[in-house]
């Protein structure tokens, strides 16, 4: 079973396929916040923005499998900030290997 965190506000679920739809409709589709994420050239047409996200979502599962943790999707809970259950976005951590360590 994974984990779900809520809070008063904010429910973290783990990323999923099904979040496809609204990580185009909320980010890879608004050209302010894809400036500073890796594919942004690629989101300029509907096509690509699907594609950049089935990448990102590729890269954000997989960890969930093989470490136990990875990217959470963050949703509306509370009423007052807008719809409940509304993806609003992502964090999390990911593993990296980082250059020149064991």
């Amino acid at each position: 079973m994974m984990p779900i965190i809520e809070t008063k506000r904010l429910v973290l679920k783990p990323i999923s396929d099904s979040d496809l739809d609204a990580m185009v409709n909320t980010i890879m589709s608004d050209m302010a916040v894809m400036k500073w994420l890796p594919g942004a050239k690629d989101t300029v047409t509907p096509e690509g923005q699907k594609a950049v996200a089935s990448a990102f979502l590729k890269d954000f599962t997989a960890p969930w499998e093989s470490h136990g943790f990875g990217i959470w999707a963050m949703c509306i809970k509370d009423e007052g900030l807008g719809k409940p259950g509304a993806f609003i976005g992502y964090c999390g951590f990911i593993p990296a290997k980082i250059q020149g360590a064991g």
